[in-house]
């Protein structure tokens, strides 16, 4: 049964997502997890409350006392006050959500998958399938497990899968142009959309939940930020938090005794609450290295997904080092073709290999093209990636159509061999 669970834990992090995406649905959501089984256990195996009751009270008597003092709410009382505790004399501050602590726990992991659960859900709705197809590129880097045979009809496979994807794309896309170019837009690349949007969700939430923990931690203290209030009070021996993980609590309850009700005043100690404070202690500390983690990585993919230079050059570095082409001046690179009307099937055929990198990336992978790659090497290995490369590289050589020339080029390229025929013609006559 354990290696069942274990299983399944790895198999859910192999989603195509990055580092910082499983940091927060797959590290963050099992530790929250893993906390929430520890609190349960506290709760339901241990003693999570101990109430000192008065020396006539039988065994019988403090079990009941402890129980009732759990599941009804007690209320923290500093001993630092002098007043007389009673209700009139100042408001009671009621501890009511020791008990529901797992819950707590479960639902901020629950809200970690969310983002997951979106970006698994709706990247498959463009025709593509990312997670079968890092699935199948991901088996090429295990050692001995495919043979060469095999790994070639993997890679084929995952080939033939991506450019029906890209074709289809662009087929869609060139019926959308009729309708309105935000449409165009949107169709060509629609999952570095979904993608982004995935990881704002991600830093929200971990930011969101970081925010909330910290304006409960600090409410009635002189300090902003958690962090610097524990580790100052770390230096000083003082706990403050215990206003809001308090040790000892006291407690209200009635007993009916021959006719009459009595009140019993009780002084608890919640020993489950030391556990929790350092749970959360030790969250928020999390929290801020995951929010950090999905912040810089959110701007990192924005910044690679949006800027052209990036994936020109990733592109065409990988090229380069599959010996596919040699130089490339990026500084220097056009995605026009300029053709004149001489020898313009010579010029097809030499077109640098700047604009050939910059064509192939801009035209034919778009920034949807360029995310999957992206991913793939992040699943497997860079090698992998480059080969897959290589193939689509090789296979929009071979496709006359996926130039995609400006409109002026294609109606000269059309009007000239038009003209070539028609000058065949009159020398056969």
């Amino acid at each position: 049964m354990f290696d069942k669970a274990l299983q399944a834990l790895i198999k859910f992090g192999t989603a195509a997502d990055t580092f910082s995406d499983r940091l927060n649905s797959k590290y963050t959501s099992a530790l929250l997890v893993l906390f929430c089984v520890l609190v349960s256990t506290k709760q339901y195996v241990g003693e999570p409350i101990s109430c000192w009751c008065p020396a006539n009270y039988a065994s019988t008597h403090i079990d009941f006392a402890n129980k009732v003092c759990w599941v009804t709410n007690t209320y923290y009382f500093s001993f630092n006050d002098t007043k007389l505790l009673t209700r009139k004399s100042k408001p009671l501050k009621y501890i009511n959500y020791y008990q529901w602590v797992p819950l707590i726990l479960i639902a901020q992991a629950i809200l970690f998958i969310v983002p997951r659960v979106f970006w698994k859900s709706l990247n498959t709705r463009k025709g593509i399938s990312i997670m079968s197809l890092v699935d199948s590129i991901y088996e090429l880097q295990k050692p001995g497990a495919i043979d060469p045979v095999k790994r070639r009809e993997v890679m084929n496979y995952a080939v033939k899968h991506f450019t029906r994807f890209l074709i289809d794309v662009d087929r869609k896309k060139q019926i959308a142009a009729i309708r309105n170019s935000f449409s165009v837009s949107a169709r060509s690349c629609y999952l570095s959309i979904l993608f982004i949007t995935t990881k704002i969700m991600y830093f929200t939430n971990a930011f969101g939940q970081l925010f909330l923990l910290n304006l409960l931690f600090t409410m009635k203290t002189r300090y902003k930020v958690f962090g610097i209030q524990v580790w100052r009070e770390l230096d000083e021996d003082i706990w403050t938090t215990a206003i809001y993980f308090p040790r000892v609590t006291m407690c209200d309850f009635k007993v009916r005794r021959l006719g009459s009700v009595h009140k019993e005043t009780l002084q608890c100690a919640l020993t489950v609450n030391l556990f929790n404070e350092k749970v959360y202690i030790f969250i928020w500390f999390w929290f801020v290295i995951v929010s950090t983690v999905s912040f810089l990585s959110l701007l990192k993919w924005i910044m690679l997904i949006a800027i052209e230079r990036f994936s020109v050059r990733y592109v065409g570095d990988r090229l380069m080092a599959m010996k596919l082409i040699w130089n490339l001046d990026y500084d220097h690179s056009s995605n026009n073709v300029n053709i004149t009307e001489e020898n313009f099937e010579q010029q097809l055929d030499n077109i640098p290999e700047e604009t050939l990198v910059r064509n192939f990336v801009v035209n034919f992978l778009r920034r949807d093209g360029i995310l999957i790659l992206r991913l793939l090497s992040e699943h497997a290995t860079d090698l992998i990636a480059s080969e897959a490369i290589v193939s689509l590289f090789e296979l929009y050589k071979q496709t006359r159509s996926l130039y995609r020339l400006s409109t002026e080029e294609q109606s000269t390229i059309s009007r000239l061999r038009k003209y070539e025929k028609g000058s065949k013609k009159k020398l056969k006559v």
